[in-house]
């Protein structure tokens, strides 16, 4: 699947997820890795009550994850555990680990 494809389709899917009830600010970039058509980077930021997906490097960040898009849509689809990715070197992490885990009450 291209980038750009599975970009849209996951904003569209997440975009409306609630995340009023989470009042830290959130910043991750997640960069997919791949073939050249899945390789992109887009973050993910959650700000006062806000949710904002966009495919753009983001400089102010909590911390960039680096993961394969096959891995990363299997974290989406429940069949690979973000940690489990994590400590088994499927995903590496840069910044703050604590910041990326909490993705998962979005993502997962």
């Amino acid at each position: 699947m291209k980038f750009a494809d599975f970009f849209h389709q996951l904003r569209e899917q997440y975009l409306t997820t609630d995340v009023r009830n989470m009042n830290d600010r959130l910043a991750i970039q997640i960069n997919l890795i791949g073939t050249e058509e899945e390789t992109g980077t887009f973050y993910v930021e959650i700000k006062d009550g806000h949710l904002a997906i966009e495919p753009y490097d983001y400089y102010d960040r909590d911390a960039s994850i680096t993961i394969s898009m096959s891995d990363f849509q299997q974290v989406l689809s429940h069949k690979l555990d973000p940690l489990q990715a994590y400590t088994t070197g499927r995903m590496t992490v840069f910044g703050n680990v604590e910041k990326v885990m909490e993705l998962r009450s979005i993502f997962y």
